[in-house]
């Protein structure tokens, strides 16, 4: 009998009626803390190898880049990466994708019929990148961007030695597309792009230190820029520019929660900018006001589609190892924090990971003891299980989970 059967098998018929009824709408009250198990992992491998899933898996496609290597230019590097698509039920692993250009940072459009990445190829001495759209199973590529280079007239104002792009995202009407183009040097400019993906339109927004945007999930017109140490909800349609006052001075990347209303961010103890407590601040986008949760060890924090969850990594309680990290979850007010893989199942990274469009389920990587590259792992929000979905990769960059 194959083991993924045996798990339902181990099942009591009461567990599996209340599954059943409840659906997961909440957290189990009365279930505490999970134990998570791993099954069907094998060390050391070095090439993905799909693995099964256990009966009635979520459904979708999860989309992720791998790193193949680096291919060193005269001026500069870039990863020779590939964008890679695995079912949601651990089958029908492979290369997204119709070219050769190195792929990356895939991001899916609003009504997920499109997939937005990075593509870059070798171009002489130089390195050469631009933005990309494609169809969502890969077919029909297009160019969106100028090709960005060192010493191409769009970067000639002081990138001369190596450029990169960094995919902000797409409006909520799926009709544009941000992303920086920077160098990789701290006083290197970083500047924020607009492309029409119509009318093909590229206009620059704000100065040249833009250091993140993340557009509304809501109003196509607004987006949350970083610029140095102070963040802006700005009106493309109108120009304006609104200040948001309870993140400045501290350099955070802030993003949205799903309804649009609120910014949120992040807030770690970092060498360089050093904070008494961490956390993750929420602020309304109207009248400001904030709210604090306080989370000890904090890493990466990604609400989920639903609204009702975070989603979050930290090193607590073995907070003096930044490399040891555990994967938990609480409601968005920040009550009920339940850990979902801790570290001694696998040290799970701090990006990327994703959820699910029901909010079931989360898929990100993480690394068992002892081996170099990571394992795919895919989480039950409700139970605690943990399946591994592919071995042997070393990610990169984005996930994307498709419907």
């Amino acid at each position: 009998m194959r083991p993924q059967w045996l798990f339902l098998f181990g099942l009591t018929t009461a567990t599996l009626i209340g599954l059943l009824i409840a659906g997961c709408t909440g957290w189990d009250q009365g279930s505490g803390m999970v134990s998570p198990t791993i099954r069907s992992t094998q060390a050391g491998n070095v090439e993905p190898t799909p693995t099964a899933l256990p009966a009635f898996p979520p459904v979708g496609t999860i989309m992720f880049t791998v790193n193949k290597g680096d291919y060193i230019a005269t001026w500069g590097k870039i990863s020779a990466s590939e964008i890679w698509v695995i079912d949601a039920s651990g089958e029908n692993l492979h290369v997204w994708g119709c070219d050769d250009l190195y792929k990356s940072q895939p991001k899916m459009s609003p009504d997920a019929t499109r997939i937005a990445y990075v593509a870059s190829e070798p171009a002489g001495e130089f390195v050469e990148s631009s933005v990309w759209v494609a169809q969502v199973n890969g077919t029909e590529p297009k160019r969106v961007s100028p090709f960005y280079r060192p010493g191409a007239p769009e970067v000639a104002e002081g990138l001369r030695s190596v450029v990169y792009i960094d995919l902000c995202g797409w409006s909520a009407d799926g009709r544009q597309l941000a992303y920086l183009v920077r160098g990789d040097l701290i006083d290197d400019p970083s500047w924020l792009f607009v492309t029409d993906i119509g009318t093909g339109q590229t206009s620059r927004v704000g100065g040249d230190q833009v250091w993140w945007a993340a557009w509304s999930p809501q109003e196509p017109e607004f987006l949350v820029v970083n610029v140095q140490f102070e963040t802006f909800i700005v009106n493309i349609r109108t120009g304006q520019w609104t200040k948001i006052d309870s993140f400045e001075n501290r350099g955070l990347f802030a993003a949205w929660t799903p309804d649009g209303q609120w910014l949120f961010a992040p807030v770690v103890n970092r060498a360089i900018h050093p904070v008494q407590e961490e956390g993750i601040l929420i602020v309304d986008k109207g009248d400001q006001t904030s709210r604090w949760v306080s989370v000890e060890g904090l890493g990466k924090a990604v609400w989920s589609p639903d609204g009702k969850m975070i989603a979050y990594t930290s090193v607590y309680p073995d907070w003096k190892s930044n490399q040891t990290k555990n994967l938990l979850a609480m409601n968005s007010d920040g009550e009920e924090k339940r850990l979902l893989i801790g570290h001694e199942a696998m040290n799970v990274y701090s990006e990327p990971f994703v959820w699910s469009p029901d909010s079931r389920w989360i898929a990100g990587f993480g690394q068992p003891t002892g081996n170099r590259h990571a394992d795919l792992y895919l989480v039950n929000v409700c139970t605690g299980e943990i399946e591994i979905l592919a071995e042997g990769i070393m990610p990169q960059d984005e996930m994307v989970w498709i419907p």
